[in-house]
């Protein structure tokens, strides 16, 4: 079970404290859970000032994987006013990938010049090989040129097809949680360049998970987590000076399933 972490604001947030929230997020482990939220790896999609998008991830690393990977993004990004996290905590099946790179999220799917689909995902999908098998289009997958396909990887794949074969996103999304094999999934998509409707950005969630809550204000602006309190003790003040509540909140092994919440990605103030 692993852990995301973002936020889409009107103006520029310095990256520095958010990406001490997702080192806090890596190391963040309640009482009674086996292990902490991440340490297997971390990687990151974000829209810098001038408006150009990064996407940098490592696997595992012999110190933090979230504290090297802040360190190469603070090197050359200092603001983003987009950010899409995730730190790693990969499943039995897939320990013997960690230390690879392309084993890591955030995925993107790009296979039409029109749409992109950057995905991270929290759960386990045990039927994602019958899904590739069926798919109707050239997809490459990042995780298997490095070793094997990793099963969140076919999260935006299929979520790209849905949406080439005409569906709109919340049709897209419903019938993507038909087709995943997944009881505790946690989902945030970023779908962007859709002619049709614009960007926007979506969350599931199904079963039992490390949890999400995502808060918004009336800008429509985001922040996201699957755990609050990093959020709290390196954001509080943005959540605060910026009137951001609580939009929807699941704790960590809470029961819950929702339906597809779909946010237009914003431009931006002028």
């Amino acid at each position: 079970m692993c852990g995301i972490f973002g936020f889409m604001l009107t103006q520029p947030q310095q990256l520095a404290p958010a990406l001490n929230v997702l080192k806090g997020l890596e190391t963040h482990q309640y009482p009674h859970e086996e292990n902490p939220v991440g340490g297997h790896g971390a990687g990151v999609f974000f829209k810098g000032v001038d408006g150009k998008e990064t996407f940098l991830k490592l696997g595992k690393t012999r110190e933090s994987p979230a504290r090297t990977l802040a360190q190469e993004v603070l090197l050359a990004h200092s603001q983003a006013s987009l950010f899409i996290g995730h730190v790693r905590r990969a499943s039995p099946e897939f320990l013997h990938t960690i230390s690879f790179r392309g084993s890591t999220q955030p995925y993107i799917a790009c296979c039409d010049p029109d749409l992109r689909v950057v995905a991270v995902h929290n759960g386990f999908v045990s039927n994602y090989q019958e899904i590739r098998k069926k798919m109707k289009l050239k997809h490459f997958f990042e995780s298997e040129k490095e070793n094997e396909l990793v099963d969140s990887e076919i999260i935006p794949h299929l979520l790209e097809e849905l949406l080439l074969d005409g569906a709109d996103l919340n049709g897209a999304l419903n019938a993507l949680l038909g087709q995943l094999e997944s009881q505790n999934s946690t989902l945030c998509a970023l779908v962007l360049n859709r002619k049709q409707v614009g960007d926007q950005i979506a969350f599931l969630h199904t079963g039992k998970t490390r949890g999400l809550t995502v808060w918004n204000n009336r800008k429509g602006e985001l922040v996201f987590s699957s755990r609050k309190e990093p959020v709290k003790h390196f954001l509080g003040k943005l959540l605060q000076k910026s009137g951001f509540e609580e939009k929807l909140s699941i704790g960590w092994n809470e029961p819950k399933t929702i339906k597809p919440l779909i946010f237009p990605v914003l431009k931006g103030d002028d």
